[in-house]
C-alpha cells in the first residue's frame, strides 16, 4: 500500500511513490536507553500508526513478532529511526516486553495500545476498542467516520454526530440507514456543555478532525481521562494533516478495534485502483494536466470563489489529495494554513488551467438535495465560468466522496480527462464495486451512473 497515492508525472519520467518510506524519530537514541518523555515528537511516515507495527506495513501481525524476536535475539540491530514502532510499549527500547505485548494484541487480550497522533505525539487507547462498546457507543464528526465504521461493521454503534454543515438528520438514509435516529451536536465545535449529554448516553469513543477540537473540551477530557472513561481518537478525518490521511486513520482504527480482517479488503481495493492508474499512465504515456478546484456548497457565492489547493500550512483537503492520485497539478497556490483561499472568479481565465474540477459539498450524502438540484447548480456554476471566457474542460465531483469513496471515482474522472488511456466501463465497474462491497448502497449500475456519486462532466 503506497503511503502517498499521488502520482508525480515529470516531463520525461513517471515516478510512483515508494511503498516503503524512510522513517525518522526526533530526540530518540538507537535503543536500550531510558524511558522516553511523553512530550516527545515522532516524525513517522507509515499508515498503520500503532506501536507494535515493527515492520512498518499496513498490518499488525506475526511478521511484527518475528521482527521483534530477531531484535531480541541479536540477529537484527534495532534502529529507532527506521523501525520506531517496534518499541510496542514505547519505553525507549525493544525487548521481550514488546514481543509479549504484540502477542497479546494478536490474541485479542486487553491492554493499552499506543499510537502516534495528529500532533505526532504518543497517545493511547484501550485495546481492543471493541471492549469500550460492550456497554458504550461512538461519537463521530462527518460522514467519513460513518464510512469507516460501516466497513468495520460498527455503524450501529454511532449514537452522536457533530453537524459539520450536514448533520445526521439531513443524511440520506439510503446510504446511512437509521442515521436520523442519531443525536446531533448542532455545532462543528464540541464544548464541555455539549459533551455532558453524550456522557449520559455512554459515549466511550469520540472521533473528529483536529480543527474542530479547538476548544477547552479536548484538554478537559484528556486531563481527566479516568473520570470521563473516554477514548479520544486524535487522527484526521476529512483532511490530511502533514502526511497523515484519513486512510491512515482507517488502517490504524482496524488495529485498534482488532478488526484488521475488515480493513484488509478495502486496502486491497485501493491497491488495485492505484495499480490500474499507474499501468494506464505508463502504458499510454499520459501527460499531466493543470487544474483549479473551486469549492461550492448550496448558498455559497462565486465572488470571491474559494479554491482548494496546497496551502502554506500542513493541511491538505480531501478533494485535493484525492484528485492528485492522477497526473493533475494545481494551477493556483493559496496562502492560508488550512488548504483553501479566496480567488476572484475573473482570475480563473488568467490562470487558464486545463480543467476546472468543481468540488460540490452538501449534495451527494444529503437527502434534501436531489440529483436534479445538483446538476442544475453545477450547470449554473459552469456557465458562469464560460461567461468569463474560460474554455477548458469542466467537471464536478462530490466533496463528501473524496475520502473513502475517492479511489472509486478517480478512474471515472480519468476516463473523462484521458479517454484514450482509461477505460470508462472498467472505471464504472470499479466504482460500483466500492458502493456494493463497502457501503449500504443498494442501487444498480444504472442507478449509480445517474446518482450524485458519479463524476459529472459539463458539455456546452
Amino acid at each position: 500500500m503506497d503511503k502517498n497515492t499521488t502520482l508525480i508525472i515529470a516531463v520525461v519520467a513517471i515516478v510512483a511513490i515508494a511503498a516503503v518510506a524512510a522513517f525518522a524519530i526526533a530526540n530518540n537514541g538507537n535503543g536500550g536507553g531510558s524511558s522516553p518523555d511523553d512530550d516527545r515528537t515522532y516524525t513517522i511516515d507509515t499508515q498503520l500508526r500503532v506501536f507494535g507495527n515493527a515492520d512498518n506495513n499496513d498490518y499488525l501481525n506475526d511478521a511484527d513478532l518475528a521482527f521483534i524476536k530477531s531484535i531480541n535475539d541479536g540477529k537484527t540491530k534495532w534502529s529507532s529511526s527506521e523501525n520506531p514502532l517496534a518499541d510496542a510499549n514505547a519505553d525507549g527500547k525493544v525487548d521481550s516486553k514488546d514481543y509479549d505485548l504484540v502477542k497479546d494484541f494478536l490474541d485479542g487480550k486487553e491492554g493499552t495500545m499506543y499510537y502516534v497522533d495528529w500532533n505526532n505525539k504518543k497517545s493511547s487507547v484501550e485495546y481492543p476498542l471493541t471492549r469500550a462498546l460492550d456497554d458504550g457507543y461512538i461519537h463521530v464528526s462527518f460522514s467519513t467516520g460513518l464510512d469507516w465504521l460501516t466497513i468495520l461493521g460498527l455503524y450501529d454503534k454511532v449514537a452522536w454526530m457533530s453537524n459539520g454543515d450536514i448533520g445526521p438528520s439531513d443524511l440520506d438514509t439510503n446510504l446511512y440507514p437509521g442515521i436520523d435516529k442519531v443525536k446531533e451536536i448542532k455545532s462543528m465545535m464540541i464544548t464541555n456543555d455539549s459533551y455532558e449529554p453524550m456522557l449520559k448516553d455512554k459515549i466511550k469513543i469520540t472521533m473528529g478532525d483536529q480543527r474542530f477540537y479547538e476548544s477547552a473540551f479536548l484538554t478537559t477530557v484528556e486531563n481527566n481521562y479516568d473520570k470521563y472513561d473516554l477514548n479520544v481518537i486524535k487522527l484526521p478525518m476529512n483532511r490530511a494533516h502533514g502526511d497523515i490521511t484519513w486512510l491512515d486513520t482507517f488502517i490504524t482504527l482496524g488495529a485498534m478495534f482488532n478488526l484488521q480482517e475488515k480493513t484488509k479488503a478495502y486496502i486491497q481495493y485501493v491497491e488495485k485502483v492505484e495499480e490500474t492508474v499507474i499501468k494506464a499512465v505508463v502504458d499510454a504515456d499520459v501527460g499531466s494536466l493543470t487544474y483549479i478546484m473551486p469549492y461550492y456548497a448550496p448558498g455559497y457565492g462565486l465572488n470571491p470563489l474559494y479554491v482548494d489547493a496546497h496551502g502554506t500550512g500542513d493541511v491538505v483537503l480531501a478533494d485535493v489529495y484525492t484528485v492528485e492520485m492522477l497526473p493533475l497539478y494545481n494551477g493556483v497556490s493559496v496562502y492560508t494554513s488550512d488548504g483553501f483561499d479566496a480567488v476572484d472568479i475573473e482570475n480563473i481565465k488568467k490562470y487558464n488551467p486545463d480543467v476546472l474540477i468543481i468540488a460540490s459539498f452538501g449534495y451527494a450524502t444529503s437527502k434534501s438535495t436531489t440529483t436534479e438540484d445538483y446538476f442544475e447548480d453545477v450547470t449554473d456554476i459552469a456557465e458562469e465560468f464560460r461567461n468569463i471566457g474560460y474554455d477548458g474542460q469542466i467537471v464536478s465531483i462530490a466533496f463528501e466522496n473524496c475520502t473513502m469513496a475517492g479511489p472509486s471515482f478517480i478512474l471515472s474522472l480519468a476516463s473523462i480527462l484521458w479517454p484514450d488511456a482509461f477505460d470508462e466501463d472498467e472505471a464504472w465497474e470499479i466504482m460500483y464495486e466500492y458502493y456494493h462491497d463497502f457501503t449500504n448502497y443498494k442501487g444498480s449500475m444504472a442507478d449509480l451512473k445517474a446518482s450524485k456519486f458519479a463524476v459529472w462532466e459539463y458539455l456546452d
